[in-house]
Formats: structure tokens, sequence, C-alpha cells
């Protein structure tokens, strides 16, 4: 005997996700049942639940729900995607924990719903600013769809993701396939709320991954485009992903995975040779792999140290819906334009904007709070990306978080190369105001060469499911030249 059962896989709005949204009861096949071939199964009446979301000013705002059914009886979590700050969707009838979003800058809403079958329950929030990012563009540079083998993530739902997890700036990064979002951006209407960059994921079998953009699509080549990899060597990949005129960004992705380029090529950064470490970037926060952190971050440091500068960067690598884009990001230093209008806003930068800034270092990575360092020497300040000249009297480091109240923090570091100088332990600072604000300072003797940076480590409390990992994150350096001559290191 065998048992059948149906089930919606939708959303409830037309959408994939949300497997066991409505289910039939299962129905047990024997000989004896099974009579002319027929089998009737019918689903429960759903309850609707009608939604709608401004951002504290009256506005309406995109907005991620997470629902869980508090019955047992009616496994599986939902999440459901809106960016138009009005929704309504179909569920199972019953009681409801609700949780509802717009990425790590915004507050949050949660309550518990009782949804009755044939009706409509109606829920209003409003998630207002927490954390003012000015100047600072929101990026994922790793996300999958399916154009990749390993995703089905539909391309039109990656767009609302990138836009309702507060992301300003994404770049397609298929496996060995170049994809360009601007179609389904401009389907789905959010033309004016995205800037989207063609990429590639170069998924080598025997030497890593790399991801590296813009990289145009042309559909008379495989791969839509995508760099012909096979037979080539490590150093030989690299200068040739790059391109002629060092036109693209190369990202080393997932470093340490135990499979992945660090442990391919049994990387010794003291020793190894510059062209082997050739790229841009290196993911210091993968959202696959978090645990890796300390691993690459102490081979990136000891890179560093040899004057073998990489951007650290932090992605999601996003495979499916329910995996947020933006769980590990990437924020890019813009500033203002020459009138004093901020460069983050949509329409007020270009995509080459973001990439130069990216090469220059001025970005964190981060799971969503904001981690920012700086570094004084008398009246002369350095931030992410700057050089400081401190010939003499004292180096004065300064390390901020700021975060939402719902984030839950942990420990927050300040190194020195590969040394740390400085921790504390900010899981108990309070909120004010909707915002935590912690700080960490550390006091150097000038006259010595190096570079500064912050880590934020996680704490025991959860901050789920409003962060996709616990509250991690790392600033690229402050660089400090010691001796005047115009270098770090």
């Amino acid at each position: 005997a065998v048992s059948a059962r149906a089930t919606w896989t939708g959303n409830g709005a037309g959408e994939v996700g949300g497997a066991m949204q409505i289910g039939a009861e299962s129905v047990k096949l024997t000989p004896a049942s099974w009579q002319g071939g027929k089998l009737a199964l019918v689903a429960p009446v759903a309850a609707s639940l009608a939604v709608q979301v401004d951002d504290g000013a009256g506005k309406p705002s995109p907005f991620r729900l997470n629902a869980w059914p508090t019955e047992t009886a009616m496994l599986g979590e939902r999440v459901f995607l809106n960016t138009t700050g009005s929704a309504v969707w179909k569920l199972p009838a019953g009681r409801w924990d609700v949780w509802l979003h717009h990425g790590p800058e915004r507050g949050s809403y949660a309550t518990t719903v009782d949804l009755v079958a044939g009706e409509t329950t109606s829920l209003t929030a409003s998630l207002p600013v927490a954390v003012t990012t000015t100047g600072w563009v929101a990026c994922d540079m790793h996300i999958h769809s399916e154009h990749s083998a390993d995703s089905g993530a539909p391309i039109s739902q990656r767009m609302r993701g990138a836009v309702v997890e507060g992301l300003d700036y994404v770049v397609a990064t298929d496996h060995d396939f170049v994809t360009d979002y601007t179609p389904w951006l401009d389907e789905v209407g959010l033309s004016d709320r995205l800037t989207v960059r063609s990429g590639v994921e170069v998924s080598t079998a025997l030497i890593g991954h790399f991801n590296v953009w813009p990289v145009a699509v042309d559909p008379t080549r495989s791969g839509n485009g995508a760099p012909a990899w096979y037979g080539k060597e490590a150093v030989d990949l690299i200068a040739m992903l790059r391109g002629p005129a060092n036109e693209r960004i190369v990202q080393c992705n997932h470093a340490r995975d135990g499979t992945s380029y660090f442990d391919r090529i049994e990387l010794d950064a003291t020793t190894i040779e510059p062209a082997w470490v050739g790229f841009d970037a290196i993911e210091l926060l993968n959202g696959v792999r978090m645990s890796s952190f300390d691993l690459v971050r102490a081979d990136w440091a000891t890179l560093m140290a040899r004057g073998i500068r990489l951007v650290a960067t932090g992605t999601s690598d996003s495979h499916s819906v329910p995996s947020a884009i933006g769980g590990a990001r990437t924020y890019v230093w813009l500033g203002s334009d020459k009138d004093g209008q901020p460069r983050d806003v949509q329409g007020r930068f270009a995509p080459a904007d973001v990439e130069t800034a990216l090469r220059a270092g001025r970005a964190f990575a981060t799971s969503g709070p904001i981690l920012l360092i700086q570094a004084s020497n008398g009246g002369t300040q350095a931030s992410i990306g700057d050089t400081l000249t401190a010939v003499s009297g004292v180096v004065k480091v300064h390390a901020s978080v700021h975060t939402p109240a719902w984030v839950k923090l942990g420990t927050l570091e300040l190194w020195l190369g590969d040394a740390k100088i400085a921790s504390a332990d900010v899981s108990a600072v309070p909120a004010v105001g909707g915002q935590i604000t912690a700080s960490l300072q550390a006091t150097l003797p000038g006259g010595a060469d190096g570079f500064v940076y912050a880590v934020l480590r996680p704490g025991t409390a959860s901050s789920k499911p409003g962060l996709a990992h616990e509250a991690q994150a790392v600033t690229n350096p402050v660089f400090i030249d010691g001796d005047g001559d115009g270098k770090w290191h």
C-alpha cells in the first residue's frame, strides 16, 4: 500500500515558494480502495492574509514576510516577498507567527495572527528607517538564479528579493553562464529601484570558483559568453579573467571550504607569488560558508601585510528563494557628488562608480550591521580605504557598529594586521531610538607602517529571521604610513 497527498507549491500569489502551502489529507491506496483508476483528493478551504506595510512616513514599503504555523501538524516556514507594500496571500487556517522585514537598515514587526478558513485577516505595519547609510551602496556580488544548474530561483523573484532586502546593486553570477538581469528587472517594474550588472561565476573543476564582472552577454558563444577556463592553470586563468586592460573585477569565492582555491593550491600566504593571488577581491563572508571566516581572514591579513592588496567582500551566494539575497553583503562608499547630494540614490551613480570605489577598498562586508572604522593622527583623519600618514605622535583608532534594535550583537574587535589589539563585548548595549550603537577605541604609536580594521563577531542570541546569519562583519582597512614614504607596508 502507498499513500498519495496533493500540495499547493505556490506562495499564494502565483509565484514559486511556500511549499506545502495548502495540502489535501493523504489517502492510503490499497487494491480495495483503488477502483476505476480515479483518486479524489480534497484540499481544505484556505484562509487569506492581507498585508499593508509603510515606511513609517506613510509611503508603501517593500517587505519580506516570514510565517510559521504554531500547530506542529502544519510543518514548514513560509517566505513571501512583496515590492509594492500591499499583498494578499492564502495560507492554511490556523494560528501563525509572522515577521515583517525590509533589510538590515529598517525596523521590524512581529505578531501572531489567527486565520480563519474562507475569511480574510488584515495586517498593517510600519518599517521605519533605523540606521542611516547615506553615501553607502548595498551590494551583493554573488547570486544564482534559474540559469545556474544548481538553482531553481526565477530571475523575476531574484529582482524582487534584492529590492525587498534593501540592496542597491547586484551582479548576476550564474555558474559558467552570463546573465543580463535587465529584461527581468524591467518586467517587474523595478528598474528605478536597483542597479544590475552582468557577470559570471567561473566554476572550474580543479582550481576553484571566481566571480568576474562586468562580462558582456554573447549568445553566439557557449555559456552566453562565459570565459573558457578548461585546461588553464591558475595564474593564466586569473590574468585572462581580468582582461587585457584589467577592466574586469575578479573575486575569489569561498577560498577555504576544503575544495576551493586556497585549498587547491595549498596556499602558504607568507611565500605565495603575487601572480597566484592576482584577483581584486576575496570573499571574507560567504553566506553559504560563514564558518570559514577566520581561515580566510588569516590568509587575507598575511597577504595584505606583504603588500598584496585584496578587497574584502561579503556575498550571499544565494541559490534559492528562501535563501535571502543580501544575507551577506558588501557596502561600498560613494559619498556625495559635487553638489553635496548623496550618490547612493538610484540614478545618481553608474555601475562603474561602484566598481571604482570597490577596487579602492572603500567597503565593508557584513551580514547586516553597519561597521565603520576611522583612524586619526593629530588633526588628520582617515576612513575605510584611506591611507593615514602618521610619522610621529599617536594613532587613535575608533570602530563603531550601528544596527536596528532587533539585531543581537556579540563582540567588537580591532585588528592591526594579524594581531588583535582591542576587544569588547557589545551584546548588552541598549537600544536608543530603535538603534543600537556600540564603539571601541585603541591607540597605536606613530612611526610604523601597517593597516587596521574592525571585526564584529556573533553573540549567543539569534537575529533570525531578520538576518539570514548571525550578526557578523569586517571592514576593509585604514592604512597607516608611518615613515612618510607614501607606502603602508
